[in-house]
């Protein structure tokens, strides 16, 4: 079982995957694919069977690369409540993961 720490890790990755990821594929056509390509499916597989609001919050932050503040500002509540859903989240991601 993946430790939070490392699921942090990992969700950092999927952003800067997210965040690049037209240059990633291209490079992938000359390189192949690289190895995080499998960590974001596998994430995405994941958070696929969560309920609907952690879906939309790692879709939200990870997917679309907004932090915290400007999810709490799209959402219209407070960037402690955020927190709160995103820690629901990483522990979701916990138990579902089969990597």
């Amino acid at each position: 079982m993946k430790t939070l720490q490392e699921i942090r890790e990992d969700l950092a990755e999927i952003k800067f995957y997210y965040a690049n990821e037209k240059e990633i594929i291209a490079a992938g056509k000359v390189t192949g694919l690289i190895r995080l390509a499998e960590t974001v499916k596998a994430y995405n597989e994941a958070v696929s069977n969560a309920k609907g609001q952690l879906y939309m919050l790692y879709v939200a932050l990870y997917v679309h690369n907004n932090s915290q503040m400007v999810v709490a500002d799209d959402w219209d509540c407070s960037v402690d409540y955020i927190k709160r859903l995103n820690r629901q989240l990483l522990q979701y991601l916990q138990g579902a993961l089969k990597i």
